[in-house]
This record gives C-alpha cells, structure tokens and sequence, in this order.
C-alpha cells in the first residue's frame, strides 16, 4: 500500500461534494483512495479466502486514524465515512475481517493509464469522457435493451421506484425537479444495495409496496421524504424495522 501513487483531479476543486467537506473530512477522504487497492488482492484468513478488488480496502476507523493528521478522531472519521456514502463517494459495509471500503468511481479516476497510452492521449480522454456521459444519461432515456444483462433487473427496480417517486409528488403536487434529473447513478444505488447484502430484491418491494399503499403514518412520512434511490438506501433499514414492526402488530 506504500509504493505507487494514485491521481487527483484539480477538477475536484469544483465539486460539490468537496466543498461540503471540511479539512479534516477532506484528510480522511485523500487517507481513504490511499489505502485503497490498485489491483485486484485475495488472502487467507481463519481458513477463509477474501478477496478485495480494485478500489476496495479493508480496514477500521481505528487503522485509518493512523494516517490522519493527529487532531483526527474516530468520531470524526465515523462521520466523514457517513457524509461520503451519502455523496456517493465511497461504498461501506461490515465485513467479518473488518470492515469493506469500496471507492465508487474508482476504475473512472484512478484506472491503469497503459491501455489509453496506446491510442494517445485524445483517445485516453474520449474513453474518460464517454463514462462519464454513460453516468449522466436520463432514466428516461435509457432503453433496457441497452442495458446490460446483469444490471436489467436493478434498472426495472429503480425504474418502478422512480415511476412511483413520481406518482407521489403528482399526488402531493409537488413538481418534480430533482425526479427530472434522475440518471444511471440511481441504478448503481440499487445494485448496491444489493450487493452490499444491505437490503434483498424481496425487500424492496416490500418497501414499494408499502410506500405505494401509504396506510400508516410512517408510510405517508416516507413517502413525501424519500426522492431518490440514494436517499432510500440510506434510510432502508429504519424502513425495513417500521415495516416488520406494523406486520407484527397486525398479528
């Protein structure tokens, strides 16, 4: 982890999500793409094998402490963990040998240049430019024949949710700007969810039909809230608790 180098835009400058963060979060974050792995890593642990991929690590708040500055504690790394998952930064998930990070773009930003150098540096560039564009692209204009196999059943989930994100600002006539603006990340918030073992397939539609239906008042609460996938995967387990606790009161 101590040799190579990994690269920074100095077009973070203008992201949103930089500014947002403090020095100290921005300590943790820079902390956080150095520790990550360049290439793909397996290990034995207690007779198991694990396996971290390309811009993933695993560690603890208190191994990251170590590289922070000395006024870092584990509150605030806690935090700033928090804040990055919710701008999509980063990924984090309990793991049994600790705990997994998972930088989001990790391939866009911090990719083996080698491949690009055999076509120039305008081609390097286009392949940087064109995932970019793929991330950007509208929900409502993306075709499920475009998508990929593996992926069309996140994309039909988010699809349904973003239809009935939309269903409920009609409902509440409330105009739906940021639901406008919905794009591919939406999907990526549910593949994580997923993958991540936050939440089952079966779940979220529980948690669909829950919020379709809007008979208790947590449901109508949710329902007005929640807008984007990114926002119901941060509260999907408080959802997931109310759910379980009103079937058992039913009972």
């Amino acid at each position: 982890m101590n040799e190579g180098w990994i690269k920074l835009h100095r077009k973070i400058l203008n992201s949103d999500m930089y500014k947002a963060l403090n020095s100290i979060q921005r300590d943790i974050m820079i902390q956080c793409l150095l520790m990550a792995n360049h290439e793909g890593k397996k290990w034995e642990w207690k007779g198991k094998i694990f396996e971290c991929k390309p811009g993933q690590f695993i560690t603890s708040l208190e191994s990251i402490k170590k590289y922070c500055a000395k006024n870092v504690s584990i509150k605030n790394i806690r935090t700033c963990i928090n804040k990055l998952e919710r701008w999509e930064f980063l990924a984090n998930k309990s793991a049994k040998s600790g705990r997994l990070i998972t930088i989001v773009n990790w391939d866009l930003y911090q990719s083996d240049e080698k491949n690009g150098q055999d076509n120039g540096q305008r081609g390097g560039k286009q392949v940087a430019t064109n995932k970019n564009d793929k991330k950007n692209i509208l929900l409502s204009e993306i075709k499920i024949s475009d998508v990929e196999d593996k992926n069309k059943e996140y994309f039909n989930i988010t699809l349904e949710f973003w239809k009935l994100f939309l269903k409920i600002n009609k409902d509440d006539n409330i105009e739906p700007t940021i639901l406008n603006r919905a794009n591919q990340k939406w999907i990526d918030q549910i593949r994580l969810i997923i993958e991540n073992k936050e939440g089952t397939i079966q779940q979220l539609r529980a948690v669909y039909n829950w919020l379709n239906e809007r008979k208790s008042t947590n449901a109508k609460f949710w329902a007005s809230n929640i807008k984007s996938t990114n926002k119901l995967r941060e509260k999907l387990q408080v959802i997931l608790s109310q759910i379980v606790n009103e079937t058992r009161n039913r009972k």
